[in-house]
């Protein structure tokens, strides 16, 4: 149980910090390899769109699975 919990932790966690990451446009987060490649794809917009709404899903996730 403990390491359910946890996990759920780290998740809303990660989602927290991926939704204020994009929300506020930080340079540190937006610079990231990974995030760099989605911005050359997509365009940092739509990349934020995408990491706001990813993150959103972390934390649902996490909610859905302490309360399922």
């Amino acid at each position: 149980m403990q390491g359910e919990l946890l996990a759920l932790i780290v998740f809303c966690a990660a989602g927290a910090l991926m939704i204020v990451g994009a929300v506020l446009d930080w340079d540190w987060f937006m610079n990231t390899r990974r995030t760099r490649f989605f911005i050359a794809i997509f365009g940092r917009m739509v990349t934020r769109i995408i990491y706001l709404l990813l993150g959103m899903f972390f934390i649902g996730f996490a909610v859905f699975s302490y309360l399922g």
